[in-house]
């Protein structure tokens, strides 16, 4: 069993996974190709191990998973015949699957620490203008969104008005 999975390069992800009555809550496996639902445990792909961080959510975009854990979010590069560590990025995890949304031109995410937008070479902090000055300041921002690493917040896209919707209380939707 697994808690989140993304289709890519004709195969599944799947992470934070139980096979064989074990759960490795940081472990990724990928199935072979075309075969969807198989997923040997020879296929795994651990980023970082025993890091006490569980895998939250699993996004494709531009030949890179995007593996969010609660603290931490890893790009990993598919584009190859192996997949490698890209980045790591702290402080840039998510507390639930529905923080993290895919757009048009990336991705994009909320936390405790801001709004985020991944456009397949660099991570973009939302918050910040174009001089680079915080829209809304930090403490408010956190007092809107909860500082708890399991805050109920949510982010969706609408592609008819390219416009990115966060809930911050996702808990009374």
């Amino acid at each position: 069993s697994f808690k989140t999975a993304v289709v890519a390069n004709r195969r599944v992800y799947i992470g934070n996974v139980q096979q064989d009555g074990v759960i490795q809550e940081d472990r990724m496996i990928k199935s072979p190709v075309n075969q969807f639902d198989k997923f040997p445990s020879v296929n795994n792909i651990d980023v970082a191990v025993n890091d006490g961080d569980a895998i939250v959510h699993l996004i494709e975009y531009a030949d890179r998973i995007i593996q969010f854990k609660k603290n931490t979010a890893y790009i990993i590069n598919i584009s190859g015949a192996a997949e490698y560590l890209e980045a790591e990025h702290k402080f840039k995890g998510i507390s639930n699957p529905g923080a993290a949304c895919r757009m048009d031109y990336g991705v994009a995410w909320v936390n405790q620490h801001g709004c985020y937008l991944y456009n397949g070479k660099t991570i973009i902090d939302l918050m910040l203008n174009r001089q680079g000055k915080r829209k809304i300041d930090p403490e408010s921002w956190k007092s809107s969104i909860g500082t708890a690493v399991d805050a109920p917040v949510s982010v969706g896209y609408s592609a008819t008005g390219k416009v990115l919707v966060v809930d911050l209380d996702a808990s009374s939707s």
